[in-house]
């Protein structure tokens, strides 16, 4: 049985988890509370949740132990990728490579930065913002490992995440201002 390892339980690790469960896999899921969320599936009750800082290498290692995937869900504030990612990221690529995982990534668009036409596989990543910036130094830094044959990496990239955790609060929160005025929010 392949062991999967979700880092983040969010609506994109709560997903992903519910699919493997789906298929018949191992599950186990690393958060800082090490708790079920209150928006799991019933099935999480099969899920093995783990208290972990996803930031430390060898806390993270040790609770990645005997994973054959690792699945970076995480996600930090916005107003803290440029202090938050860079030790979270550099974590989950040691905890993949002494496990010898592959280490899939839920990431995004940022890292192309405005773009005219059609973005594909061969599109550079061009970013000038911070966030952009800080998302192509990860991969970078993944594919390197890649490259090198240390690590097995890769990345999912999409401008939005959409689905049944998630796609109802986003467009709540599009819709409504801080007085209910259509819009979002610019507090």
């Amino acid at each position: 049985m392949t062991l999967h390892v979700i880092v983040g339980k969010g609506p994109i690790g709560a997903t992903t988890a519910q699919q493997l469960l789906e298929d018949g896999d191992e599950v186990r899921v690393l958060s800082r509370s090490g708790a079920p969320g209150h928006d799991d599936p019933r099935s999480f009750a099969d899920v093995h949740h783990v208290a972990v800082d996803a930031a430390d290498a060898e806390a993270l290692s040790r609770a990645c132990a005997g994973a054959d995937v690792v699945y970076n869900c995480v996600n930090p504030p916005y107003h803290r990728w440029a202090t938050d990612w860079p030790p979270v990221a550099h974590a989950l690529l040691t905890a993949a490579e002494a496990q010898d995982a592959v280490l899939v990534t839920a990431a995004n668009l940022y890292v192309y930065g405005p773009v005219r036409g059609t973005m594909t596989e061969r599109t550079p990543l061009a970013s000038t913002d911070t966030k952009g910036r800080v998302r192509a130094a990860m991969w970078d830094q993944a594919r390197a490992r890649h490259d090198a044959g240390r690590l097995r990496a890769t990345e999912v990239r999409a401008s939005d995440y959409l689905g049944p955790r998630h796609l109802p609060r986003r467009r709540a929160a599009a819709r409504t201002g801080p007085r209910g005025e259509d819009g979002p929010s610019r507090r």
